[in-house]
């Protein structure tokens, strides 16, 4: 498998194929408790993906997603080139990235599920690592 595998998949191909991917978010663990695809899974690094592929047997084709699709590419092109490298036993199937981010994802009415926010918090801390604050009470 090469670099030249990592395959972009447009939103419209998604919505007709969710079902068809193992879909891999590797957005922050809280934002993606806050909001996600159904049957997804997060796993935030290169080395986490690779971990999940050696300890499960994935059939499915890879589909990664995350804020914006810029990270999710990046991931895609690394993951296809250190399967490359290794065992091609581990993983056999085509890699995707998803051109288009989890909101955009929301907005064009693919289901994804959320969350209910934490009453006893009011920030959020989101991928970059910034807080950002969701309400403040009136003094």
């Amino acid at each position: 498998m090469s670099a030249k595998s990592v395959r972009q998949l447009a939103l419209e191909e998604f919505r007709n194929n969710q079902d068809s991917f193992c879909i891999i978010d590797i957005r922050g663990k809280q934002a993606f408790h806050a909001t996600h695809l159904r049957d997804s899974i997060n796993l935030q690094t290169l080395e986490e993906i690779l971990d999940f592929l050696c300890s499960s047997q994935v059939t499915k084709p890879l589909l990664l997603i995350c804020f914006s699709s810029a990270k999710a590419k990046q991931i895609a092109l690394k993951l296809t080139k250190s399967l490359s490298n290794i065992s091609a036993t581990i993983y056999q199937g085509s890699v995707y990235y998803l051109n288009a981010g989890i909101m955009e994802v929301a907005d064009n009415g693919i289901p994804i599920t959320e969350s209910q926010a934490n009453p006893y918090s009011n920030t959020i801390t989101m991928g970059g690592g910034g807080d950002y604050l969701l309400w403040s009470p009136i003094p």
